[in-house]
């Protein structure tokens, strides 16, 4: 085991010192895979970290790139695009971002909020142990579609906003949506209600469900697939352009 803090996160810097690492330990002919986060700096497909070290090392590796990671990067997408940009760390400019921050949303009574019809079969129980807003993701994604009476996991505290922590805003999405009158609910926020519904947290537990590295281009594939309609086209069309995901 080995680690390196890096001085610059650029993918030149990234490949030059996994290709040192790599020699360090006399194992370019070992090396069969690399893995990392789905970001364009490291698994951009013509001048990514990782095509930096094939070219290098002159071989063809196997990537296994985070697909929670690549989940999170069409949320980042409409929701930027739906409701503005950040505005630091922790804070969002739009009028949906700004209402996310309430630290007591998860007091507030429920609405008469317009239930969302999505098909959660393929999650309709909980894989393994959840904790935290993982398990109100899950919670909450069934009360927006099927309704119900609200329990005691209806007030329980959200995670504060954080742009390191989607499953968070993920949760606050559908916590504010379902504690907005249908008559007061802007189609922005419905948008993104379904989009958690329909694509991120679907993903996210069907990526739990199936998290062996060999699964990874089947779960992708599945992404886009289901982002293939009207709405969801241009995401779709954005994660295959260069340089956004592979």
């Amino acid at each position: 085991m080995d680690t390196k803090l890096l001085q610059k996160g650029d993918a030149a810097t990234i490949a030059k010192n996994i290709i040192d690492l790599v020699d360090r330990h006399e194992s370019r002919e070992e090396l069969k895979a690399l893995a990392c986060d789905g970001t364009r700096v490291n698994s951009g497909h013509m001048k990514g970290a990782l095509k930096s070290c094939e070219v290098q090392l002159e071989k063809n590796l196997h990537w296994i790139v985070c697909m929670l990671h690549t989940n999170e990067l069409p949320l980042r997408k409409v929701f930027t695009e739906i409701d503005g940009t950040t505005s630091g760390p922790k804070s969002f400019t739009g009028p949906i971002g700004q209402k996310l921050h309430d630290e007591n949303l998860h007091m507030k009574d429920v609405a008469d909020f317009e239930p969302i019809q999505v098909d959660l079969s393929e999650i309709a129980d909980r894989e393994g142990a959840l904790t935290g807003d993982q398990e109100l993701l899950f919670l909450y994604m069934h009360f927006v579609v099927n309704g119900g009476e609200t329990d005691a996991w209806f007030f329980r505290k959200i995670g504060p906003l954080n742009h390191a922590r989607w499953v968070t805003l993920a949760v606050r999405i559908l916590a504010l949506y379902v504690r907005t009158p249908r008559h007061l609910c802007p189609p922005a926020l419905r948008r993104l209600a379904k989009f958690v519904l329909s694509h991120y947290g679907l993903n996210w537990f069907m990526i739990k469900k199936e998290e062996h590295w060999q699964t990874g281009a089947k779960l992708f594939h599945k992404m886009l697939l289901r982002m293939q309609s009207e709405d969801d086209s241009q995401i779709v069309k954005w994660m295959k352009e260069p340089m956004q995901v592979f």
